[in-house]
């Protein structure tokens, strides 16, 4: 899938967000957040609506355009049906002809067929699909992938009766849970063997709650494949956790990163031929450069001092 080179030196190429304030459940109406980031300079911009209409998401693109000091170039949005729909698209092409809408959209199937002939049977092929579907367009997505023996279809949802109904419905194997919190977020889908592997997020459950976790995950007979997307740090800690579970089954790595993410830590990790070197060093085994964390952050939300 496409996305905007992490080393990209000009301003203007923004990646778009809609951030869900749904609290355990997602029906009806409610208040997201939507965001723009640009990736050369880090500056960011957010505003709140309700719902997540044509109307008000169009309102929002323009009132937060207006806000930036630089021209949008390119948008990038993810898979949303907010943001993939005929009326934004025309209202971007009628009102910001200039700006390129740019999108990492779910592949056709013929995409998915000729990639796997291509790869071989040794890569295996997964793709996220978060919140942005509801469970009848999951079911149908997770069917339509079947012949291609998928290596997972990760699909997101606060109500553990609907994914048991998705993984009920289908041969491709159905990974969840980056958005859950502790064990007793997980209870209930493991109790209702809803998914066949979880994905905790250590960045917010941290190392002892992880464990946690996957020894509960274990006793359902259902692996543990930890989601991480942050930082090279958090690289590291479910590495370390990943090396002492008995129920590992692998762990996500965003190898589309900044070019000088080696440089923010004191031993940078190692992945050779697919493999994670554990470091054997003490504690994670190596720890971020705090000057080097500065060189990198965005203006505003430097501390005080640094800005003098």
């Amino acid at each position: 899938a496409y996305r905007i080179p992490r080393d990209i030196a000009e301003p203007g190429h923004l990646e778009l967000d809609l951030v869900h304030h749904s609290g355990p459940v997602t029906e009806g109406e409610y208040v997201y957040t939507l965001q723009l980031i640009d990736v050369a300079s880090g500056w960011g911009a957010r505003r709140a609506i309700l719902g997540r209409s044509y109307i008000v998401v169009a309102d929002a693109l323009a009132h937060l355009f207006a806000q930036l000091p630089f021209p949008v170039r390119e948008l990038h949005p993810d898979n949303g049906s907010e943001f993939l729909n005929a009326h934004l698209l025309a209202f971007l092409e009628r009102e910001f002809a200039a700006t390129h809408c740019s999108c990492s959209c779910v592949a056709p199937r013929r995409w998915w067929g000729s990639s796997a002939r291509r790869w071989g049977p040794t890569v295996g092929i997964a793709l996220d699909i978060a919140f942005e579907f509801e469970h009848g367009a999951a079911i149908r997505l997770a069917r339509a992938l079947e012949p291609f023996d998928m290596m997972w279809l990760e699909t997101e949802t606060f109500d553990p009766q609907t994914l048991r109904v998705i993984c009920d419905s289908t041969t491709t194997p159905i990974w969840h849970g980056e958005s859950l919190f502790g064990v007793q977020g997980y209870r209930p889908y493991l109790e209702l063997r809803a998914q066949d592997v979880v994905m905790p997020d250590l960045a917010w459950n941290g190392t002892t709650m992880g464990r946690k976790i996957a020894d509960f995950a274990h006793d359902y007979d259902v692996l543990d494949a930890p989601h991480n997307c942050h930082s090279p740090l958090t690289m590291l800690i479910p590495a370390q956790l990943c090396a002492t579970i008995p129920n590992f089954k692998i762990l996500e790595l965003d190898v589309d990163d900044a070019p000088w993410r080696d440089d923010l830590l004191t031993h940078p990790f190692k992945v050779v031929d697919g493999q994670l070197e554990v470091p054997d060093r003490p504690g994670l085994g190596s720890d971020p450069i705090e000057a080097e964390l500065l060189k990198h952050a965005a203006p505003h939300r430097l501390p005080r001092r640094a800005l003098r």
